[in-house]
């Protein structure tokens, strides 16, 4: 990560995660009170200290080389992540990810499977840790299942963590599975 970057919930977050929402946000004019407009837009519900603590945070961003300013003819400008902004926005995503639980289960099993080469140690160890905590039963080692569809999940943790998935990962689904009244009662179904 550049230096001086500060990895934690703040203005940093709220605006990677607001520009991996939009895709771009655009403007009208580069100035400090262009920049403050479009941070009123974009975060209404901000003080005047905070939309100015705001201004300087995206300062600093494209500083870092987190996002790109890009500015047209007509003087609009236009404000976007750059690479290395998008691997830091999908780790604050990562952070706050939560499988979204349907109300009635489809009585369909999501197994994930994997084998990482031992080159991939720290991923594969990685990956364990972000699907225990996502809440996912661990039938072995390596084999995961869930009631809930978790595959976008599973996606991006496999993009963060830079694992090929259509290489390494296998992800199915089941009618049933062993011990399949014991993982019932573990989800709560």
């Amino acid at each position: 990560m550049p230096r001086g970057f500060i990895y934690k919930d703040g203005p940093t977050k709220e605006i990677l995660l607001a520009l991996g929402r939009r895709g771009v946000l655009l403007f009208e004019h580069r100035d400090r009170y262009g920049l403050r407009k479009m941070i009123k837009q974009e975060f209404q519900n901000l003080s005047q200290k905070l939309r100015a603590d705001y201004a300087s945070r995206f300062r600093l961003l494209a500083k870092q080389n987190l996002i790109l300013w890009t500015e047209s003819h007509n003087k609009s400008v236009a404000l976007k992540l750059t690479k290395h902004g998008e691997h830091v926005m999908l780790r604050f995503k990562l952070s706050d990810m939560r499988l979204e639980r349907t109300p009635r289960w489809d009585a369909r099993w999501r197994i994930i499977s994997y084998d990482l080469p031992v080159a991939y140690r720290r991923e594969s160890k990685a990956l364990s840790a972000k699907l225990h905590q996502l809440g996912l039963y661990r039938l072995q080692k390596s084999l995961w299942a869930s009631p809930w569809e978790c595959l976008n999940e599973l996606l991006t943790i496999c993009t963060v963590f830079n694992i090929p998935f259509e290489k390494y990962i296998f992800y199915f689904y089941a009618e049933s599975i062993p011990r399949q009244r014991q993982i019932m009662e573990f989800f709560g179904i």
